[in-house]
């Protein structure tokens, strides 16, 4: 079957040669009217469009999965990482089933209302989980169900199996206590 392959701007028009114009050479004879264009200068130009015979797509075999890229040096400075590389899930490692709690920046449950938590840094909902000693300040762990938190917390009750994730208010402390899956994010598989 012939389809269109490729289009050519002739300038000047009518140009000396010009295969698609050529009886035999791929195209018709004489373009259709609607195949003439202007640039710029307003003179007019035809837009000439050549065919081939071209294999049915059906017919034609895809080109195969290329490999990850290959790391040969981690210092190379024109390295390539494979898409699949950067796309990846962090890895993620089970650290135990843990009872979670909530609290929110109040005297109820901190004591104090600054928001300076035990890492020093400043509380924010989303992000700041206190755990217990065992699991260093700045860890990141995943908790099923609540989603991604960094240890920058400690407390009183925080000890073994329990997480006190920072919440907006009251209400939402209760709406998340039960019992997660916690994962650590990051490191290696």
């Amino acid at each position: 079957m012939k389809r269109p392959w490729c289009w050519s701007l002739c300038w000047p028009w009518p140009p000396p040669t010009c295969p698609a114009l050529t009886p035999g050479g791929g195209g018709d004879a004489e373009p259709a009217p609607e195949a003439l264009a202007s640039i710029g200068s307003g003179e007019p130009v035809r837009l000439i469009y050549a065919a081939a015979e071209v294999p049915d797509l059906a017919e034609v075999e895809p080109l195969p999965t290329p490999e990850p890229a290959e790391v040969l040096d981690e210092h190379e400075p024109n390295l390539q990482i494979s898409e699949d590389f950067v796309n990846q899930e962090p890895v993620k490692t089970f650290l135990g089933r843990y009872y979670v709690t909530g609290y929110d920046i109040c005297l109820e449950c901190c004591g104090k209302l600054d928001g300076i938590t035990a890492s020093g840094a400043v509380a924010q909902v989303g992000r700041t989980v206190a755990a217990p000693e065992d699991i260093p300040f700045g860890t990141v762990l995943y908790i099923d169900g609540i989603g991604e938190r960094v240890v920058e917390d400690r407390g009183g009750l925080v000890t073994g199996d329990k997480l006190d994730v920072l919440c907006t208010d009251h209400p939402a402390c209760y709406a998340i206590t039960g019992w997660y899956d916690v994962y650590i994010v990051g490191g290696q598989e």
